[in-house]
This record gives C-alpha cells, structure tokens and sequence, in this order.
C-alpha cells in the first residue's frame, strides 16, 4: 500500500546512478563533437603512436612527439575530460616515481647514466595523451596489432637472411628492438587476439584475430626471451579461465585456443626449433653451472644482479644509490666478480627500483603492481580486448621482475598504456555484437 494521499500524483522513480565511464562517455562524445577536426588529427597522432610503440625507438620517439605535440594544442579543449584523473592514485604514484627517480639525481655517482634512464619516464604520460580518445579504444590496441604485425615481418625477413641477426645470437629473431622488448610486445599481441578471437562474431572476423595471434606467438617464441615466455605460461591460461567463466560459449572457444596455442610450436618446430632448443640448452647449462657454484650464465647473472640489489638496500634502505648508480655499487657487493663488464641495471624492475630509490621506490612500484592488477581483474568487459587487457597487465608485470621495463620508453609506455586501459572511470564502450554484455568485471 502507497502512503500517498488519494488523489497525489505518484512520485517519480528514482533515476538510476550514473557511472564513471557513463560520464567520461558523454564528455568525450561531446569534446568530439565540439571539435571533429581536433579530435581527427588527434585520433591520427593516436594510431601513428600506437603502430610505431612496438617498432624501433627512433619512429616511436617521433610518433610519441607528435602525439604530444597535438595533445598540448588540444589541451584547452579536452581538459574536462582530464578531471577524473585528479583523484586517480595510480597517476599520482606514477609522478611520485618519476619525482623520486629525478630527485635520485642528486645522491647518484652517475648522473649521466641516471639522466638517460630518468629519459624513459617521459613515457609516464602515455595515458594522459591518450585519455581524451579512450572512446575508441577498440581502435587504438588495433593500431598497436598492426605494429606488432610489422614488427614479426622484420622477424620473418631475418630469418630469410634479408635483414642482420643479433651477432652473436644468430638463433634468435629480435625484430628491430632488443628481443626482451620484442617478446613484451608479441605477448601483449597474443593477449589481445586470443581475447578477440573469443569475443568476435563471424567466422571470418574471427579468423583474422586466430592469424594475428598466431603470427604473434610465433614472434614470442622466435625472440628467445625466457621472460615473456615464462609471463605467457602465467598470463594466458588466466586469460582462458576468466573467458570460460561467461559462457559456455566461451568455454568451448576457450579449450579451442587452448588446443591450438598448445600446436603451434609443434607446427612451427621447423621454424623455431633451433631457437627454442637452444634456448632450454642454455637453461640446463646454466643450472649445471649454478649448483656447482658458477654463476656467469644468463640465469646466475640475474641471481647475482638480484643479490646485489638487497645488498645495496640493505645498506642503503632509505635513498638507494640514485638512478643511474646501481652498477657501480653492484661491483663493491659480494657479486660484484660475476657484475663486472656485465648491463648497468638490476635485470628487475623491482629490484631496479628498491635498489636505486631506496624503500620508497619500492613501495610505489608494489603499489602500482597491486593497484593495476586488481583493476584489471575489475575491468569491464565491454569491448573485444577488454579480457585481453586483463592478461596483458598480469604478463607485464609478470615479465618486469626478469628485466628493468622502466629503463626502456616502449615498454614503460606500454605498462602506462595497461593501466590507463584498466581505470574505472574509463569511457564505457558499447561493446561490440557477439560480444558479451557489458559487465562491472570477473
């Protein structure tokens, strides 16, 4: 019974609550409809970046200055769509990094080397510059689907003998970028195609993004990097398992990917076997060579890096040795024997940071860690990647403990781009058919 008075008119029901990315949605589409020929040199400048992100670092640095050049001439008109990001911890720890990394300049013994890897962070501001088109998101990770593509043609021209392989290294096929760099790009691929085969209606369409993944596995596998091999094996049957959980569908589709992921190396052994033998040879050498106490392979090298980086916390918890310092104080550690002549960084993006700002700098990369990971799972599934992102954010950060990401801009952008894509005030997206019904998450 109403406990209105007879004859009142019955109260108005209340109006559902407006989301965040409801929101950010409506003033995004209004930004472009303020200004269609702004947002279409900027959704450019946008697909130009997210082509070159996985190429080489001259065309990625060029397509970064432009995509930043348009964004501060359009900056006056997006700026409404900025506000959210006020009170986003994720952009504030990541200019808390970027400010300790800097003020770390002044207790370092190597500036020069702390400059250049400070340069890297410049990349922090990859998800500002591309906030105001997260509208078409969709379209953005297509554009770095595209690169990725380009760059497993350089892999395919090299190992036809057209292009120079690494020297010394001849077994394995870096693309244009060092091979640890190639694998992060070709994994973060394969996450967004299984992802899309998934989801995508039409036997065609889905057709196209079961090729792209494969070609892009096929790259992962030609690169050589134990890394991302170690981070697909974690991040892709996490992929299939929170994709079989809607539907059964999915969970058809999802065994289906499974089986085949499973076959290709069979079926490319003719074409990566010598890399993927190779590889594992150096892994039983390099452990017969660590139990007898040797640690100058490729694996006994990051334990040694590793040991000297809680080495120098220990010593230094508060400050660390600045950037840039980390490997002349490796060599006054016990390691230092097996370190000498060898890279000037950690092997680790979390020892790198504890090592080289001290506790804070590792307080801010766990946070960031935890913070991107728990979104990513939360993320909603409104567009063909979204399942994809999920599994490239837990690759990335999986991949980070085997090698400095923050000192290289493509992959630092990359990690920046992942959390951007995962915030919950993205702009909703209308998902597309076949696609499942938009969702708050897992």
């Amino acid at each position: 019974m109403s406990d209105a008075p007879p004859g009142a008119a019955p109260m108005p029901a209340a109006a559902a609550p407006v989301s965040g990315g409801e929101v950010a949605a409506r003033i995004l589409a209004d930004l472009r409809a303020r200004d269609p020929a702004g947002d279409r040199v900027h959704i450019a400048a946008a697909v130009l970046f997210m082509a070159c992100l996985p190429l080489a670092p001259a065309p990625s640095a060029i397509a970064f200055a432009v995509l930043a050049t348009v964004s501060a001439i359009r900056a006056p008109r997006t700026m409404p769509a900025y506000r959210v990001l006020l009170r986003d911890p994720v952009g504030w720890l990541l200019i808390a990094w970027t400010a300790l990394t800097a003020l770390s300049l002044l207790w370092t013994r190597n500036a020069a080397q702390g400059g250049a890897e400070l340069g890297a962070f410049r990349m922090v501001t990859t998800g500002i510059l591309l906030w105001p088109l997260f509208n078409r998101l969709p379209l953005l990770i297509t554009a770095f689907l595209a690169g990725v593509l380009i760059q497993n043609g350089i892999q395919a021209a090299q190992g036809l003998g057209l292009l120079e392989r690494i020297p010394g290294d001849a077994h394995r096929l870096r693309g244009l970028v060092h091979p640890i760099m190639t694998g992060t790009m070709c994994l973060t691929a394969v996450c967004w195609h299984a992802s899309a085969w998934l989801h995508a209606p039409g036997d065609r369409r889905r057709f196209i993004w079961l090729a792209g993944g494969a070609l892009a596995l096929l790259g992962l596998l030609l690169t050589g990097s134990r890394g991302p091999w170690i981070a697909a094996a974690v991040a892709l049957p996490l992929l299939l398992a929170t994709a079989s959980r809607r539907s059964p569908l999915l969970r058809r589709r999802a065994v289906t990917v499974a089986v085949l992921g499973l076959l290709l190396p069979l079926v490319a052994w003719p074409v990566a076997g010598d890399v993927l033998t190779q590889r594992l040879d150096l892994v039983r050498q390099d452990i017969a060579r660590i139990s007898s106490g040797d640690l100058s392979g490729d694996i006994g090298f990051r334990i040694a890096s590793w040991t000297a980086g809680a080495e120098i916390l220990r010593e230094r918890p508060l400050t660390g040795t600045g950037a840039g310092g980390f490997h002349e104080a490796a060599l006054t550690t016990s390691r230092g024997d097996v370190i000498a002549g060898m890279d000037a960084h950690a092997h680790s993006l979390y020892v790198q940071a504890a090592a080289t700002t001290g506790i804070g700098g590792a307080i801010i990369v766990l946070a960031l860690a935890g913070t991107g990971l728990v979104r990513a799972w939360r993320n909603r599934a409104d567009h063909l990647f979204a399942d994809g992102t999920f599994a490239a954010m837990v690759a990335w950060w999986v991949a980070a403990a085997f090698d400095a990401y923050q000192l290289n801009g493509q992959t630092l952008g990359l990690g920046v781009l992942l959390l951007a894509a995962v915030h919950p005030a993205r702009p909703l997206l209308g998902g597309e058919a076949g696609s499942p019904a938009p969702s708050a998450g897992r």
